[in-house]
């Protein structure tokens, strides 16, 4: 996915540092990464592109997962924000984008194989830029 220059999240610099998914699986709990997915979202966490559109199989790295949620919302970063991360006091911001999908919208590989998405919660640290 290419990430238009007017960006929702334009005026801000977000540092993504960890997820955690629901599947749509009956043992959704249960369920593991293989580790290949685990390392490259630890080593290249922003360009790991393990979010799966299930439509195209496009892959979604966290950054434009984020992207595609705001437009989706019709929203921008700085509408989730307090007002101190808005005007820029206050340095950093830890925020958590509470997302839910529609059944075959989304989907991880697993270790049950491909797993459709049906939450993530993206945890990141914004600052002004």
């Amino acid at each position: 996915m290419t990430l238009s220059p007017t960006a929702p999240t334009q005026g801000f610099r977000i540092d993504h540092l960890g997820f955690q998914a629901e599947y749509y699986h009956p043992d959704g709990e249960g369920l593991e990464l293989p580790r290949e997915t685990v390392d490259l979202y630890e080593n290249k966490k922003e360009e790991a592109e393990i979010f799966i559109h299930t439509a195209d199989g496009a892959g979604f790295n966290s950054r434009e997962l984020l992207h595609w949620f705001l437009i989706q919302t019709g929203t921008r970063l700085a509408d989730h924000l307090p007002a101190a991360a808005k005007s820029g006091d206050g340095g950093a911001f830890l925020v958590t984008f509470p997302m839910r999908f529609r059944k075959n919208s989304f989907h991880m590989i697993t270790d049950a194989g491909a797993t459709g998405l049906k939450a993530l919660s993206l945890l990141i640290n914004v600052t002004r830029d």
